[in-house]
């Protein structure tokens, strides 16, 4: 990895992300668009590149001499008003990213998915990477990230190498829009007024960045 692009730089795993590479001596380019809060990013010597996944051309710029893409960037919301921004960023900018790695000949693709995209089980045992999605297409988020995974092994049909990572509940520093960690805040505000049978999987976001990394380094295509 000698030229690195993380989209979704000001994100809360991109942020991290991109600390944990420069620590590693790694070339790094952060991609993030122009209004995006870079509170997570402040202090931190990277080079910035302002653009949208949903913007072709923004991405050829930042792509061009880049071996690896880390594509962190999507849309984290269950509002149903929200839907149509979750499409365009998350299946439509996936599918830019993935059409523009090809075109410029990035070496390797990591793609930042989620639990979300895969499926249920019903017999009681741990979901893992190969549980089919089963929920359905009522919750946009969900589905959103499922059908970006789709436009990924699209793009290894034609010969992209691409590995897919799937996070579950993440929580750690830099969560400045407070996602994964929101869980943890109610519950020492006891606003949580029930709890229901069913479980949870929480994640530090450095380790999240480790797998990243290895990822890039150890992923099989596909």
């Amino acid at each position: 990895m000698k030229n690195i692009l993380v989209t979704g730089a000001t994100g809360f795993i991109g942020s991290n992300l991109i600390i944990r590479l420069l620590e590693l001596g790694h070339n790094v380019r952060a991609f993030h668009r122009s209004n995006s809060n870079s509170l997570t990013l402040k202090s931190i010597d990277v080079e910035h590149y302002i653009g949208d996944t949903r913007d072709r051309d923004s991405l050829r710029n930042a792509m061009r001499g880049c071996d690896t893409v880390f594509h962190t960037a999507a849309v984290v919301s269950f509002w149903r008003k929200k839907y149509p921004e979750l499409y365009s960023t998350n299946v439509d900018g996936t599918k830019n990213i993935v059409e523009v790695c090809l075109e410029t000949g990035v070496e390797k693709l990591i793609h930042t998915s989620s639990i979300a995209a895969l499926g249920f089980r019903t017999d009681g045992q741990l979901i893992d990477e190969n549980t089919v999605y089963n929920w359905g297409t009522k919750i946009g988020y969900k589905y959103s990230k499922h059908l970006a995974e789709l436009e990924v092994f699209k793009g290894i049909e034609k010969g992209l190498n691409a590995v897919i990572v799937n996070p579950s509940v993440v929580v750690g520093p830099r969560d400045i829009y407070i996602h994964g960690g929101q869980i943890i805040r109610d519950i020492k505000r006891r606003t949580i007024p029930v709890y229901i049978e069913g479980g949870m999987n929480i994640v530090n976001v450095c380790d999240v960045v480790a797998g990243h990394i290895a990822a890039a380094k150890l992923g099989r295509t596909g």
